[in-house]
């Protein structure tokens, strides 16, 4: 006895429809919550985001700035006061809340580089005290969204758009290349160091009328289970959930190097993050050199036995495999207004409705080297930045 295909895939779909038929009673009731649960919270969320009053601070650095990225990282340490050490089921799932984060953005066009931070209403004084406290001469200013310059969907008949976020090749426990490891590197003076940033900020100060680089990292304080995560990693990788632990002095320097880099990046503390790279040009003149550049700046923080950055390719604006070909003129369009629709909304993943963007963790050692001003080895000459020193009022001033 033979059974044709058609008989086969009917056998199966009446099984499915006996299946369904049984148990249907039960499965109903369960979809039909998840359903009004997705769109329950989809609500809250979008109301919750709606009411947050949100400031955009533009940071503008003295022209020489002798501290390492070090003072940057008291600034992110400073940020991590505002977690909430987890929120609370009614404030979630009936108030829409998650926990906060902040924007930390760099920006170029043809009038310079740019610092901004976009932080609620909430946690400016924070913010502001923190970079305060580490530069003093530095200038702190509330401003209208750059954003805002261009239309609020692109690309279009006068703008093209590339886009990506940047996510880590390895496991979270493994560190990029951070300003640290450049320093041990180097026994420079700070005029003399490696900037971790001079690649990006070269690329920026190179811009023509019409061209845009926006680098935008989304940060948000998380609890302690990535370090837990991390041991993990270093116990395994040390042998110690085996019968025999492998010595430390055993190991080849290669291997050491790995284990100290996952214990350093463990004893600081980390937060969840997001990077998005976004560059904006005229149709009839879109330079692909200036992508080139600051995939490039990423590329230097690499690192072959630890951690690297490679473009989160769900994102990224261009087309792969073996269908790459197939309605591809559509399909990167709709990914370069994901791209720009995710960068203008500053949302972080997975609040609403960003299922590709994926965010990783890192340290405040790897924030501050990917997001600091420029000490003055950086010799991008387009760079803003305050003009002259403040100075102290005169001692004798009257006081009444």
């Amino acid at each position: 006895m033979t059974f044709s295909f058609g008989d086969i895939v009917s056998g199966i779909a009446q099984s499915i429809g006996d299946v369904f038929a049984v148990t249907g009673w039960l499965l109903a009731p369960i979809i039909l919550f998840l359903v009004f649960l997705s769109a329950w919270l989809f609500y809250v969320r979008k109301k919750y985001l709606e009411d947050i009053e949100w400031v955009l601070l533009k940071v503008t650095p003295p022209k020489e700035i002798q501290k390492t990225p070090k003072a940057m990282e008291q600034v992110f340490a400073a940020f991590n006061a505002t977690y909430s050490f987890g929120v609370r089921f009614r404030d979630k799932y009936f108030g829409g809340k998650l926990e906060g984060w902040g924007s930390f953005e760099l920006v170029g066009d043809a009038s310079g580089v740019h610092f901004y931070i976009r932080v609620a209403e909430g946690a400016r004084n924070l913010i502001e005290s923190a970079i305060y406290a580490q530069y003093p001469n530095i200038e702190i200013e509330i401003v209208d969204d750059y954003i805002d310059d261009l239309p609020e969907l692109l690309p279009n008949d006068n703008y093209d758009i590339f886009g990506t976020e940047f996510v880590l090749v390895k496991d979270d426990a493994y560190p990029f290349r951070t300003y640290a490891d450049f320093e041990k590197d180097s026994k420079a003076d700070v005029e003399e160091r490696v900037d971790t940033i001079a690649a990006i900020m070269e690329a920026m100060s190179r811009l023509e009328e019409g061209e845009r680089i926006w680098i935008q990292m989304l940060v948000r304080p998380t609890n302690s289970d990535w370090k837990k995560k991390a041991e993990a990693v270093r116990d395994d990788l040390m042998g110690r959930k085996g019968e025999e632990a492998v010595s430390f002095m055993a190991l080849s320097k290669g291997e050491r190097d790995v284990i100290e880099g996952i214990d350093n990046k463990a004893s600081k503390i980390g937060f969840e993050c997001t990077i998005r790279f976004v560059f904006i040009d005229h149709k009839d003149h879109f330079s692909r050199d200036h992508i080139a550049a600051v995939m490039g700046a990423f590329q230097h923080l690499n690192t072959m036995n630890l951690n690297s950055f490679m473009p989160n390719l769900a994102t990224m604006t261009i087309t792969r495999g073996v269908f790459r070909d197939f309605f591809k003129k559509r399909r990167v369009y709709n990914k370069k207004r994901s791209i720009y629709n995710t960068y203008r909304s500053r949302i972080f993943p997975g609040y609403m409705g960003t299922t590709n963007s994926k965010f990783s963790i890192f340290n405040v050692e790897e924030l501050a080297t990917l997001y600091h001003f420029p000490s003055i080895s950086v010799g991008a000459p387009n760079i803003h930045s305050v003009e002259f020193k403040k100075g102290a009022p005169p001692t004798n001033l009257p006081t009444e």
